[in-house]
């Protein structure tokens, strides 16, 4: 007669005593499954315990589940290596650019964020008692409102980084330069994960993320992936209606003003003339472009 362990695998909320459950993965399975994407390189599972081995730096197992940065939540993650951390509010589950990572190094941790070059901007250094070479427990505690997160080793609180650049998205495991183990995964929040609500009519929209605006007269139509809505604002920013889309409108990638073609090459915009040799370019380090409008009279 054959057994078979079930792995803990639950992306429903389950209340606790004063928080909710929103993730939890302890790798009780052979494989990655759909949950967690094997972005940058070589992640196993051996006996419920998921391995990197690499001499590379920044290696990013992102995880599907998007968290909406509505409410304080926390990441806590069961590791070891001296160079092991975690990835949190990823813009895509495809790249390691636009994030924050948290890692250890040696007897330290480093926090930080990744710009869209992929280039690691660390803005605090934390000193730890012990090297993480036995099991250790991290927790990031992140409060998107309060711009905000606490790094907790073992329970106990190392270090407040008060620079927060990106509010929302996927989190991910990390490795660098060695091996670096996990054995369980748990993300927690205050209530449920949640898009922000429906906007008022009349008030100041903010959006987390953008990829497709497009111009309509004098407003802008702008959706938002968040809560699946296209949604139009006037001059200054105020909503003026919203409507619920089936499917996810396609950005236009390259358009034409005047003689000139500008098209997005990765993290740059190209600006070429009529005969298509490339004549400037446009890069912002703290974003990815992913849409192209024209007014007709700028862009």
């Amino acid at each position: 007669m054959r057994t078979y362990a079930l792995p803990l695998l639950l992306f429903v909320t389950q209340l606790t005593a004063s928080q909710t459950i929103w993730f939890t993965d302890d790798f009780g399975r052979t494989d990655l499954g759909a949950a967690w994407n094997p972005t940058t390189g070589a992640w196993n599972i051996d006996n419920s315990v998921l391995t990197i081995s690499t001499t590379d730096y920044d290696q990013l197992l992102a995880s599907n589940y998007h968290i909406y940065g509505t409410t304080p939540f926390s990441l806590e993650v069961t590791l070891r290596g001296t160079r092991a951390g975690v990835f949190f509010n990823l813009e895509s589950t495809n790249a390691k650019t636009i994030s924050h990572m948290v890692r250890f190094d040696e007897k330290s941790i480093l926090t930080g964020y990744m710009n869209a070059d992929g280039e690691y901007t660390a803005t605090n250094v934390f000193d730890v008692e012990k090297l993480p070479v036995d099991w250790t427990i991290l927790r990031i505690d992140v409060d998107p409102q309060k711009k905000r997160y606490e790094v907790f080793v073992n329970g106990k609180s190392v270090g407040v980084d008060e620079h927060l650049i990106f509010g929302s998205g996927f989190v991910g495991l990390q490795g660098s330069d060695g091996t670096s183990e996990f054995r369980s995964v748990k993300i927690t929040g205050k209530g449920e994960n949640s898009a922000a609500g429906k906007s008022v009519k009349g008030s100041v929209v903010h959006f987390r993320h953008v990829d497709y605006v497009q111009s309509a007269g004098k407003n802008l139509a702008i959706y938002n992936p968040e809560r699946g809505i296209m949604q139009t604002l006037d001059p200054d920013g105020r909503l003026i209606d919203e409507s619920v889309l089936k499917m996810r409108p396609e950005p236009p990638h390259e358009i034409m003003v005047g003689d000139q073609r500008f098209a997005i090459d990765g993290k740059r915009i190209l600006i070429m003339n009529e005969r298509g040799t490339v004549t400037d370019s446009i890069t912002e380090r703290l974003v990815l472009p992913s849409c192209l409008l024209t007014d007709y009279t700028s862009t």
